[in-house]
């Protein structure tokens, strides 16, 4: 071979070579992005069909005065399976989890004429948790004690309730769940003739406006019908002062569902997930609302006579 033709032939080479270098690069990069855009669009799809967890925090506000006495221990069992019950069931049937649950206990009682707590008055608290059975210990340690004219300190129980961190995000469900044989104090919330704080109806009014202003929902298990009062000023306050529903962001509501019936009873099992239901609908995409309906229609049959769970085989 001449020197000639071997200087063409390199020429060749290194043209050919500095081609398959140069130009790949162009070529990967567009694989690597398409196949970036192709992970992407999964990423986006699984996301669509299984959407992000709700976040959830739920305060339990339980009256421990000695009114309560003989439906203390009901109410606090009843509590610690409720919590127990949620905590089992914030996925849905697939496995995807549509809760994402915190709980927080308040055991509150009254205060005295000079405004002074009694014994044992909001110190039975424990602040937001994802450790279920620490919050259901303190469930348990609850006595019934104290009280002196009928209606209680609810808005101190409520103030305390606010007191721990709750969340800053608008998708975030946030409910407060009252369990109480008497109203608040406060001429406006009962027609009770023994109040030691008849006036204390605009300060309860001012922490009604903090749990609208901060998209907390409020329910109400009453043990009597003595809450009759109270129970109708707090629908009508939410009603006319509850901000303005936003689209994409959790709306707010006040609700009643009954705390004080057998925990195995299958009707008190459905009250609860239809009570959570309506706070629920309207606020939650399509898709999230079938996995709620889901679970409603699962829930009778997930739950053991006596409020336990059934242990699958």
């Amino acid at each position: 071979m001449d020197d000639g033709l071997l200087v063409v032939l390199v020429l060749v080479l290194v043209g050919l070579i500095s081609y398959l270098l140069l130009q790949p690069k162009k070529k990967k990069t567009n694989i690597k992005a398409g196949m970036k855009a192709k992970k992407d669009a999964a990423l986006a799809q699984l996301k669509k069909k299984v959407p992000e967890p709700i976040p959830m925090q739920l305060v339990l506000l339980l009256d421990t005065t000695s009114s309560m006495g003989a439906e203390i221990e009901k109410c606090k069992k009843n509590l610690s399976n409720l919590v127990g019950m949620i905590n089992h069931l914030v996925s849905s049937p697939d496995g995807s989890q549509f809760i994402k649950l915190e709980i927080g206990f308040v055991s509150y009682k009254d205060k005295r004429k000079d405004g002074t707590p009694e014994p044992g008055h909001l110190e039975g608290f424990h602040p937001f948790s994802y450790d279920v059975a620490s919050v259901q210990e303190k469930i348990a340690a609850c006595t019934a004690m104290g009280g002196g004219d009928l209606p209680e300190d609810i808005r101190g129980g409520l103030e305390k309730a606010l007191s721990f961190e709750w969340s800053n995000d608008a998708k975030a469900m946030k409910v407060i769940c009252i369990i109480a044989d008497d109203p608040c104090h406060g001429r406006q919330f009962h027609k009770i003739e023994n109040d030691n704080f008849p006036e204390d109806s605009e300060n309860m009014l001012a922490t009604l406006q903090t749990l609208v202003d901060n998209r907390v929902s409020l329910l109400l298990s009453s043990i009597t019908n003595r809450t009759a009062t109270m129970s109708a000023e707090f629908s009508k306050f939410y009603v006319e002062n509850k901000p303005v529903k936003v689209k994409g962001d959790m709306g707010i509501a006040f609700r009643e569902f009954d705390l004080n019936r057998n925990f195995g009873d299958e009707e008190f099992t459905k009250s609860i997930c239809q009570t959570l239901g309506q706070l629920f609908d309207g606020n939650v995409d399509p898709e999230m609302k079938q996995k709620l309906q889901a679970m409603a229609a699962g829930m009778a049959g997930r739950m053991a006579p006596g409020g336990g769970d059934k242990k699958e085989d």
